[in-house]
């Protein structure tokens, strides 16, 4: 009788070891900007300006927790739907780095914000100044 046990203990075990494993396992998505737009700095005065779109891959790391994407982590926020939607607001965890991605997790659209501390904000004439930009677009599952 106690072997029974142990073998039942053994399959529950691995059960929910295995479904914990594929509930939580990293996702890598695709994701492709469609609109895209920002500050640039030229000839003495700030432009808005277009900027060409990208494609990128992001690593969606556990349930949401975070947003791996170009040797950056980004903590996500957002524990509930709304509107139909799941939006989850994702931070750069690295100090002076306010960029942020606002990514549906359903209908995995995105805007992704990237303002520089050198940026329109900080206009310093002993610095060069760098870009402010914005991107919208979709992601899909591989």
């Amino acid at each position: 009788m106690s072997q029974i046990i142990k073998l039942v203990s053994l399959v529950v075990i691995f059960f929910f070891s295995s479904s914990f494993n594929k509930v939580f396992a990293d996702e890598v998505l695709y994701c492709t900007e469609k609109l895209t737009t920002g500050f640039f700095y030229e000839e003495g005065k700030w432009e808005t300006t277009s900027f060409n779109k990208e494609r990128f891959t992001i690593k969606i790391i556990g349930d949401w927790e975070s947003i791996s994407y170009d040797d950056n982590v980004f903590k996500c926020d957002g524990d509930r739907e709304y509107r139909d939607g799941y939006p989850k607001i994702c931070k750069n965890e690295k100090p002076y780095d306010a960029s942020a991605f606002n990514i549906d997790k359903y209908s995995l659209r995105f805007v992704f914000v990237n303002p520089s501390v050198a940026g329109y904000a900080l206009e310093n004439e002993n610095l060069e100044p760098d870009t402010d930009n914005i991107s919208a677009g979709q992601c899909e599952k591989f």
